[in-house]
Protein backbone atom coordinates (compact mmCIF):
# COMPACT_ATOMS: atom_id res chain seq x y z
CA UNK A 1 0.00 0.00 0.00
CA UNK A 2 1.23 3.30 -0.66
CA UNK A 3 1.71 5.98 2.48
CA UNK A 4 0.99 9.70 1.62
CA UNK A 5 4.66 11.01 2.46
CA UNK A 6 6.08 15.14 1.92
CA UNK A 7 6.16 16.00 -1.60
CA UNK A 8 9.31 17.70 -3.07
CA UNK A 9 9.35 21.30 -4.19
CA UNK A 10 10.76 22.12 -7.61
CA UNK A 11 14.16 21.29 -7.53
CA UNK A 12 16.44 24.64 -6.94
CA UNK A 13 18.83 25.71 -9.89
CA UNK A 14 20.85 22.96 -10.95
CA UNK A 15 22.52 21.94 -14.34
CA UNK A 16 20.33 21.01 -17.18
CA UNK A 17 19.41 17.39 -17.08
CA UNK A 18 20.27 14.57 -19.95
CA UNK A 19 17.52 12.18 -19.85
CA UNK A 20 17.42 9.37 -22.08
CA UNK A 21 13.75 7.97 -23.04
CA UNK A 22 12.98 4.90 -24.61
CA UNK A 23 9.91 3.64 -25.65
CA UNK A 24 8.49 0.62 -27.50
CA UNK A 25 6.92 2.87 -30.04
CA UNK A 26 5.92 6.17 -31.40
CA UNK A 27 2.22 5.83 -32.46
CA UNK A 28 -0.66 7.70 -31.33
CA UNK A 29 -1.35 6.58 -27.74
CA UNK A 30 -2.02 8.02 -23.97
CA UNK A 31 0.98 7.13 -22.83
CA UNK A 32 2.89 8.76 -25.97
CA UNK A 33 0.88 11.66 -25.31
CA UNK A 34 2.35 11.95 -21.54
CA UNK A 35 6.02 11.43 -22.90
CA UNK A 36 5.61 14.10 -25.65
CA UNK A 37 3.96 16.54 -22.65
CA UNK A 38 6.83 16.13 -19.85
CA UNK A 39 9.56 16.52 -22.88
CA UNK A 40 8.04 19.54 -23.92
CA UNK A 41 7.92 20.47 -20.07
CA UNK A 42 11.90 19.48 -19.46
CA UNK A 43 12.96 20.77 -22.64
CA UNK A 44 11.32 24.08 -22.01
CA UNK A 45 13.03 24.30 -18.71
CA UNK A 46 16.55 23.90 -20.67
CA UNK A 47 17.05 20.16 -20.07
CA UNK A 48 18.11 17.80 -22.71
CA UNK A 49 16.52 14.58 -24.08
CA UNK A 50 16.74 12.06 -26.16
CA UNK A 51 14.37 9.54 -27.20
CA UNK A 52 15.05 5.85 -28.46
CA UNK A 53 12.09 4.20 -30.23
CA UNK A 54 12.03 0.22 -30.75
CA UNK A 55 9.44 0.31 -33.35
CA UNK A 56 7.16 2.20 -35.05
CA UNK A 57 6.82 6.29 -35.63
CA UNK A 58 3.72 8.04 -35.81
CA UNK A 59 2.64 12.03 -35.05
CA UNK A 60 4.25 11.94 -31.28
CA UNK A 61 7.79 11.96 -33.19
CA UNK A 62 7.14 15.03 -35.27
CA UNK A 63 5.78 16.32 -31.78
CA UNK A 64 8.87 15.46 -30.09
CA UNK A 65 11.06 17.03 -33.33
CA UNK A 66 8.72 20.17 -32.75
CA UNK A 67 9.94 20.80 -28.99
CA UNK A 68 13.73 20.39 -30.02
CA UNK A 69 13.77 16.75 -28.78
CA UNK A 70 14.91 14.06 -31.45
CA UNK A 71 14.02 10.22 -31.64
CA UNK A 72 16.23 7.63 -32.64
CA UNK A 73 14.75 5.03 -34.48
CA UNK A 74 15.82 1.32 -33.72
CA UNK A 75 12.96 -0.95 -35.11
CA UNK A 76 13.86 -4.05 -33.08
CA UNK A 77 11.58 -6.34 -36.10
CA UNK A 78 14.91 -5.71 -38.37
CA UNK A 79 17.87 -8.19 -38.29
CA UNK A 80 19.70 -5.47 -37.12
CA UNK A 81 17.94 -3.78 -34.21
CA UNK A 82 19.24 -6.03 -31.07
CA UNK A 83 22.68 -5.65 -32.26
CA UNK A 84 22.09 -1.77 -32.91
CA UNK A 85 20.40 -1.28 -29.87
CA UNK A 86 23.00 -2.91 -27.53
CA UNK A 87 25.61 -0.96 -29.63
CA UNK A 88 24.01 2.44 -29.30
CA UNK A 89 23.97 1.90 -25.46
CA UNK A 90 27.58 0.48 -25.44
CA UNK A 91 28.46 3.27 -27.35
CA UNK A 92 26.65 5.84 -24.34
CA UNK A 93 28.29 4.19 -21.90
CA UNK A 94 31.70 4.83 -23.28
CA UNK A 95 30.91 8.83 -23.41
CA UNK A 96 32.65 10.17 -20.10
CA UNK A 97 30.60 11.16 -17.22
CA UNK A 98 29.65 14.92 -16.89
CA UNK A 99 31.81 16.92 -14.34
CA UNK A 100 29.23 17.38 -11.38
CA UNK A 101 27.28 13.91 -12.00
CA UNK A 102 27.64 10.79 -10.34
CA UNK A 103 26.34 8.89 -12.66
CA UNK A 104 27.33 7.48 -16.10
CA UNK A 105 25.22 10.00 -18.83
CA UNK A 106 24.42 10.03 -22.49
CA UNK A 107 21.73 9.76 -24.94
CA UNK A 108 21.60 7.65 -28.36
CA UNK A 109 21.68 8.88 -31.58
CA UNK A 110 21.06 6.32 -34.58
CA UNK A 111 24.24 3.76 -35.16
CA UNK A 112 24.78 5.81 -38.16
CA UNK A 113 25.13 8.54 -35.47
CA UNK A 114 28.10 7.36 -33.57
CA UNK A 115 30.16 10.10 -33.25
CA UNK A 116 27.67 12.57 -32.09
CA UNK A 117 26.51 9.84 -29.36
CA UNK A 118 29.93 8.88 -27.70
CA UNK A 119 29.82 12.54 -26.89
CA UNK A 120 26.42 12.61 -25.34
CA UNK A 121 25.64 10.89 -22.13
CA UNK A 122 22.23 10.91 -20.02
CA UNK A 123 22.40 11.26 -16.28
CA UNK A 124 18.98 9.36 -16.42
CA UNK A 125 17.32 6.39 -18.20
CA UNK A 126 13.55 6.59 -18.14
CA UNK A 127 11.75 3.90 -19.62
CA UNK A 128 8.34 3.47 -20.72
CA UNK A 129 6.28 0.44 -21.13
CA UNK A 130 7.04 -3.33 -20.59
CA UNK A 131 9.53 -3.64 -23.76
CA UNK A 132 11.80 -0.67 -22.68
CA UNK A 133 11.31 -1.56 -19.33
CA UNK A 134 12.95 -4.75 -19.47
CA UNK A 135 15.01 -4.68 -23.07
CA UNK A 136 16.61 -0.81 -22.22
CA UNK A 137 16.69 -0.93 -18.74
CA UNK A 138 18.10 -3.84 -18.01
CA UNK A 139 21.07 -3.54 -20.60
CA UNK A 140 21.50 0.13 -19.09
CA UNK A 141 21.96 -1.25 -15.61
CA UNK A 142 24.49 -3.94 -17.08
CA UNK A 143 26.14 -1.31 -18.87
CA UNK A 144 26.02 1.52 -15.69
CA UNK A 145 24.79 3.55 -17.86
CA UNK A 146 23.00 5.49 -16.29
CA UNK A 147 20.13 5.66 -13.17
CA UNK A 148 17.14 3.68 -14.76
CA UNK A 149 13.27 4.93 -13.89
CA UNK A 150 10.82 2.26 -15.31
CA UNK A 151 7.46 4.42 -15.84
CA UNK A 152 4.37 1.52 -14.90
CA UNK A 153 1.43 2.91 -17.24
CA UNK A 154 -1.32 -0.20 -16.45
CA UNK A 155 -2.68 -2.10 -13.72
CA UNK A 156 -3.08 -5.23 -15.08
CA UNK A 157 -2.28 -8.15 -18.32
CA UNK A 158 -4.48 -10.82 -19.34
CA UNK A 159 -3.68 -13.47 -21.94
CA UNK A 160 -6.39 -12.60 -24.30
CA UNK A 161 -5.20 -9.06 -24.61
CA UNK A 162 -1.30 -9.52 -24.90
CA UNK A 163 1.12 -10.83 -27.60
CA UNK A 164 3.77 -13.80 -26.02
CA UNK A 165 6.66 -11.01 -26.18
CA UNK A 166 4.27 -8.99 -23.40
CA UNK A 167 3.44 -11.35 -21.23
CA UNK A 168 7.23 -12.89 -20.81
CA UNK A 169 7.76 -9.43 -20.14
CA UNK A 170 5.48 -9.43 -17.75
CA UNK A 171 6.44 -12.43 -15.94
CA UNK A 172 10.21 -11.17 -15.58
CA UNK A 173 9.53 -7.58 -14.08
CA UNK A 174 9.13 -8.91 -10.53
CA UNK A 175 12.58 -10.34 -10.31
CA UNK A 176 13.73 -7.88 -12.43
CA UNK A 177 12.49 -4.54 -10.38
CA UNK A 178 14.79 -5.66 -7.71
CA UNK A 179 17.84 -5.14 -10.26
CA UNK A 180 17.15 -3.24 -12.61
CA UNK A 181 15.64 0.09 -11.74
CA UNK A 182 16.70 2.70 -9.36
CA UNK A 183 12.75 4.10 -8.99
CA UNK A 184 9.63 2.68 -10.03
CA UNK A 185 7.04 6.22 -11.34
CA UNK A 186 3.96 4.60 -11.42
CA UNK A 187 1.13 6.97 -12.60
CA UNK A 188 -1.50 6.58 -9.72
CA UNK A 189 -2.31 4.59 -6.55
CA UNK A 190 -3.97 1.63 -7.98
CA UNK A 191 -1.74 1.39 -10.66
CA UNK A 192 0.89 1.07 -7.87
CA UNK A 193 -1.29 -1.43 -5.59
CA UNK A 194 -1.33 -3.69 -8.45
CA UNK A 195 2.09 -3.73 -9.07
CA UNK A 196 3.27 -4.42 -5.62
CA UNK A 197 0.93 -7.05 -5.28
CA UNK A 198 2.98 -8.98 -8.00
CA UNK A 199 6.10 -8.19 -6.49
CA UNK A 200 7.46 -5.26 -7.72
CA UNK A 201 9.15 -3.46 -4.39
CA UNK A 202 7.06 -0.26 -2.70
CA UNK A 203 10.44 1.33 -1.36
CA UNK A 204 11.44 2.24 -5.11
CA UNK A 205 8.09 3.60 -6.00
CA UNK A 206 7.42 7.03 -6.90
CA UNK A 207 3.29 7.84 -8.12
CA UNK A 208 3.50 10.83 -10.50
CA UNK A 209 0.34 11.48 -12.06
CA UNK A 210 -0.50 12.23 -15.46
CA UNK A 211 -0.59 16.10 -16.54
CA UNK A 212 -3.02 17.92 -18.55
CA UNK A 213 -2.35 21.43 -20.55
CA UNK A 214 -5.34 23.51 -19.99
CA UNK A 215 -6.57 24.31 -24.38
CA UNK A 216 -6.10 27.56 -25.12
CA UNK A 217 -9.41 27.72 -26.84
CA UNK A 218 -11.27 26.36 -23.26
CA UNK A 219 -14.24 23.82 -23.74
CA UNK A 220 -15.67 23.08 -26.99
CA UNK A 221 -18.12 25.47 -28.34
CA UNK A 222 -21.87 25.17 -29.26
CA UNK A 223 -20.58 26.21 -32.65
CA UNK A 224 -17.66 23.83 -32.41
CA UNK A 225 -20.24 21.12 -31.61
CA UNK A 226 -22.44 21.61 -34.56
CA UNK A 227 -19.44 21.73 -36.97
CA UNK A 228 -18.04 18.43 -35.67
CA UNK A 229 -21.04 16.67 -36.22
CA UNK A 230 -21.58 17.69 -39.48
CA UNK A 231 -18.21 16.93 -40.39
CA UNK A 232 -18.89 13.57 -38.68
CA UNK A 233 -22.36 12.93 -39.79
CA UNK A 234 -23.73 12.83 -37.01
CA UNK A 235 -27.48 14.69 -36.38
CA UNK A 236 -27.43 17.79 -34.77
CA UNK A 237 -30.44 16.46 -32.14
CA UNK A 238 -28.78 13.10 -31.28
CA UNK A 239 -27.46 12.02 -27.92
CA UNK A 240 -23.53 11.13 -29.06
CA UNK A 241 -21.34 9.28 -26.73
CA UNK A 242 -17.87 9.15 -28.04
CA UNK A 243 -15.25 6.47 -26.88
CA UNK A 244 -11.41 7.22 -27.98
CA UNK A 245 -9.45 4.36 -27.75
CA UNK A 246 -7.78 1.83 -29.61
CA UNK A 247 -9.85 -1.23 -30.74
CA UNK A 248 -8.68 -3.95 -27.96
CA UNK A 249 -10.32 -6.83 -25.81
CA UNK A 250 -9.53 -4.77 -22.40
CA UNK A 251 -11.10 -1.60 -23.73
CA UNK A 252 -14.49 -2.30 -23.79
CA UNK A 253 -15.75 -1.31 -27.16
CA UNK A 254 -17.81 -4.57 -26.97
CA UNK A 255 -19.66 -3.39 -23.86
CA UNK A 256 -20.63 -0.16 -25.08
CA UNK A 257 -21.68 -0.92 -28.61
CA UNK A 258 -23.80 -3.74 -26.51
CA UNK A 259 -25.42 -0.82 -24.24
CA UNK A 260 -26.19 1.55 -27.09
CA UNK A 261 -27.96 -1.23 -29.04
CA UNK A 262 -30.04 -2.18 -25.40
CA UNK A 263 -30.97 1.79 -25.31
CA UNK A 264 -32.86 0.81 -28.34
CA UNK A 265 -34.00 3.07 -31.90
CA UNK A 266 -37.22 4.44 -29.84
CA UNK A 267 -34.98 6.60 -27.21
CA UNK A 268 -35.55 9.96 -26.66
CA UNK A 269 -32.68 11.61 -27.72
CA UNK A 270 -31.47 8.81 -30.09
CA UNK A 271 -28.38 7.92 -28.93
CA UNK A 272 -25.14 7.49 -31.08
CA UNK A 273 -21.85 6.25 -31.06
CA UNK A 274 -18.85 7.87 -32.16
CA UNK A 275 -15.30 5.88 -32.20
CA UNK A 276 -11.96 6.98 -32.50
CA UNK A 277 -8.90 4.81 -32.55
CA UNK A 278 -6.77 2.55 -34.08
CA UNK A 279 -9.50 -0.68 -34.95
CA UNK A 280 -12.11 1.82 -35.81
CA UNK A 281 -12.06 2.31 -39.16
CA UNK A 282 -15.18 3.73 -41.34
CA UNK A 283 -14.41 0.22 -43.19
CA UNK A 284 -13.55 -3.48 -42.97
CA UNK A 285 -12.69 -2.60 -38.93
CA UNK A 286 -13.97 -4.61 -35.62
CA UNK A 287 -15.80 -1.84 -34.73
CA UNK A 288 -17.92 -1.77 -37.82
CA UNK A 289 -18.41 -5.51 -37.78
CA UNK A 290 -20.00 -5.25 -34.82
CA UNK A 291 -22.08 -2.37 -34.87
CA UNK A 292 -23.26 -4.38 -38.19
CA UNK A 293 -23.82 -7.43 -35.39
CA UNK A 294 -25.60 -5.70 -33.11
CA UNK A 295 -28.31 -3.58 -35.30
CA UNK A 296 -26.94 -0.31 -34.67
CA UNK A 297 -24.45 0.61 -37.56
CA UNK A 298 -26.80 3.10 -39.04
CA UNK A 299 -25.94 4.63 -35.59
CA UNK A 300 -22.04 4.22 -35.41
CA UNK A 301 -19.73 5.76 -36.68
CA UNK A 302 -16.10 4.82 -36.95
CA UNK A 303 -12.96 7.37 -37.64
CA UNK A 304 -10.31 5.37 -37.31
CA UNK A 305 -6.71 7.31 -35.81
CA UNK A 306 -8.16 10.81 -35.33
CA UNK A 307 -5.11 13.54 -34.57
CA UNK A 308 -7.61 15.95 -34.12
CA UNK A 309 -9.93 14.70 -30.81
CA UNK A 310 -10.72 17.82 -29.65
CA UNK A 311 -13.42 17.59 -32.94
CA UNK A 312 -14.35 14.09 -30.90
CA UNK A 313 -15.20 15.62 -27.86
CA UNK A 314 -17.09 18.56 -29.28
CA UNK A 315 -19.15 16.40 -31.03
CA UNK A 316 -19.90 14.47 -27.81
CA UNK A 317 -22.33 14.41 -25.28
CA UNK A 318 -20.78 12.10 -23.13
CA UNK A 319 -17.65 9.99 -23.36
CA UNK A 320 -17.63 6.66 -22.65
CA UNK A 321 -14.12 4.45 -21.19
CA UNK A 322 -15.85 1.22 -20.97
CA UNK A 323 -12.69 -0.68 -19.72
CA UNK A 324 -12.41 -4.02 -18.76
CA UNK A 325 -9.09 -4.18 -17.13
CA UNK A 326 -5.90 -3.04 -17.72
CA UNK A 327 -5.99 0.91 -17.28
CA UNK A 328 -3.74 2.63 -15.38
CA UNK A 329 -4.38 6.76 -15.03
CA UNK A 330 -7.19 6.92 -18.09
CA UNK A 331 -5.69 9.99 -20.53
CA UNK A 332 -9.17 9.31 -22.14
CA UNK A 333 -10.66 10.16 -18.86
CA UNK A 334 -8.77 12.90 -18.10
CA UNK A 335 -8.67 14.58 -21.62
CA UNK A 336 -12.85 14.48 -21.75
CA UNK A 337 -12.90 16.06 -18.38
CA UNK A 338 -10.67 18.64 -19.80
CA UNK A 339 -12.85 19.24 -22.31
CA UNK A 340 -15.74 20.15 -20.18
CA UNK A 341 -17.31 16.57 -20.89
CA UNK A 342 -19.18 13.55 -18.53
CA UNK A 343 -17.23 10.59 -18.43
CA UNK A 344 -18.88 7.34 -17.88
CA UNK A 345 -16.27 4.90 -16.40
CA UNK A 346 -15.80 1.67 -15.00
CA UNK A 347 -13.81 0.96 -11.76
CA UNK A 348 -10.68 -0.04 -13.64
CA UNK A 349 -7.25 1.65 -12.75
CA UNK A 350 -7.23 5.05 -11.65
CA UNK A 351 -10.58 6.07 -13.10
CA UNK A 352 -12.03 6.82 -9.56
CA UNK A 353 -8.84 8.74 -8.56
CA UNK A 354 -9.15 10.80 -11.65
CA UNK A 355 -12.84 11.06 -12.08
CA UNK A 356 -13.40 11.75 -8.19
CA UNK A 357 -16.81 11.63 -6.23
CA UNK A 358 -18.91 13.31 -8.47
CA UNK A 359 -19.06 11.15 -11.25
CA UNK A 360 -18.85 7.48 -10.17
CA UNK A 361 -17.46 4.65 -11.61
CA UNK A 362 -19.39 1.62 -12.93
CA UNK A 363 -17.69 -2.26 -12.40
CA UNK A 364 -16.11 -3.51 -15.30
CA UNK A 365 -17.79 -5.93 -18.08
CA UNK A 366 -21.29 -4.87 -16.60
CA UNK A 367 -23.53 -4.01 -19.58
CA UNK A 368 -26.49 -3.11 -17.72
CA UNK A 369 -24.60 -0.98 -15.16
CA UNK A 370 -23.12 0.78 -18.38
CA UNK A 371 -27.05 1.17 -20.35
CA UNK A 372 -28.53 2.70 -17.02
CA UNK A 373 -25.45 5.19 -16.52
CA UNK A 374 -25.98 6.11 -20.02
CA UNK A 375 -30.06 6.15 -19.65
CA UNK A 376 -29.33 8.77 -16.31
CA UNK A 377 -27.05 10.90 -18.47
CA UNK A 378 -29.85 11.33 -21.01
CA UNK A 379 -32.32 12.19 -18.83
CA UNK A 380 -30.37 14.96 -17.63
CA UNK A 381 -31.10 18.12 -19.28
CA UNK A 382 -28.30 20.00 -21.39
CA UNK A 383 -27.62 22.53 -18.75
CA UNK A 384 -26.65 19.82 -15.78
CA UNK A 385 -24.67 18.01 -18.04
CA UNK A 386 -22.84 20.99 -18.46
CA UNK A 387 -22.24 21.46 -14.56
CA UNK A 388 -21.31 18.53 -14.44
CA UNK A 389 -18.61 18.42 -17.01
CA UNK A 390 -17.34 21.63 -16.25
CA UNK A 391 -17.05 20.57 -12.77
CA UNK A 392 -14.87 17.79 -13.72
CA UNK A 393 -12.64 20.24 -15.78
CA UNK A 394 -12.02 22.09 -12.72
CA UNK A 395 -10.61 19.28 -10.82
CA UNK A 396 -8.67 18.21 -13.82
CA UNK A 397 -6.79 21.72 -13.52
CA UNK A 398 -6.49 22.03 -9.93
CA UNK A 399 -4.85 18.20 -9.36
CA UNK A 400 -3.43 16.86 -12.59
CA UNK A 401 -1.58 20.36 -14.46
CA UNK A 402 1.43 19.62 -16.36
CA UNK A 403 3.29 22.00 -14.52
CA UNK A 404 2.71 19.75 -11.30
CA UNK A 405 3.71 16.59 -13.22
CA UNK A 406 7.02 17.85 -15.12
CA UNK A 407 8.23 19.40 -11.47
CA UNK A 408 7.47 15.83 -10.34
CA UNK A 409 9.69 14.29 -12.98
CA UNK A 410 12.10 16.69 -12.67
CA UNK A 411 12.62 16.30 -9.08
CA UNK A 412 12.58 12.44 -9.56
CA UNK A 413 15.70 12.97 -12.13
CA UNK A 414 17.71 15.33 -9.98
CA UNK A 415 17.85 13.10 -7.03
CA UNK A 416 18.87 10.38 -9.24
CA UNK A 417 21.60 12.21 -10.74
CA UNK A 418 23.00 13.56 -7.77
CA UNK A 419 22.78 10.37 -5.95
CA UNK A 420 20.10 11.50 -3.62
CA UNK A 421 17.24 9.28 -4.14
CA UNK A 422 17.14 6.64 -1.59
CA UNK A 423 17.74 3.54 -4.09
CA UNK A 424 19.97 5.32 -6.38
CA UNK A 425 21.51 2.27 -6.68
CA UNK A 426 19.18 -0.93 -7.19
CA UNK A 427 19.13 -3.18 -4.65
CA UNK A 428 19.78 -0.91 -1.78
CA UNK A 429 17.95 -1.38 1.15
CA UNK A 430 15.59 1.11 2.52
CA UNK A 431 11.78 1.56 3.80
CA UNK A 432 9.17 -0.09 1.92
CA UNK A 433 7.31 3.57 1.29
CA UNK A 434 5.55 4.11 -1.94
CA UNK A 435 6.14 7.84 -2.22
CA UNK A 436 2.69 9.67 -3.48
CA UNK A 437 1.39 12.74 -4.14
CA UNK A 438 -1.30 14.68 -1.98
CA UNK A 439 -3.15 15.56 -4.57
CA UNK A 440 -4.34 11.79 -4.73
CA UNK A 441 -5.90 12.37 -1.19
Amino acid sequence: MSRRVPWPQRPPDHPPLRVLHAIIDLRTGGTQRVLTRLADGLAARGHEQRVLVLGPLGPPADDLSAFGVPADHIPLDRPDGLPRLVGTLARLAGAPARRGSTSASATPAHAREGRRSSTWRPDVVQTWLAHADVLVGGLARALRLAPVAWNLRGSGVRPEGASPSLRALWGAAPALSRTVPSAIVACGPRTAQAHQARGLPARRMRIIPNGYPPSPEGPPTAEERAQARERFGLPQDAFVIAQVARWHPMKGHEDLLEAVAALGNQATPTPWVLLAGRGCEPQGSPATAHAQRLGIAGRTRALGDVRDVRAVYAAADVIASPSRWGEGFPNAVAEAMGAARPVVATDVGDSATVLGPDQPTLPPADVPALTARLQDLMAMSPEQRERLGHAGAQRLAERFSVDRMVDAYEALYVMLRDGTWPWAQAGRPGTTTTRSDPRLA
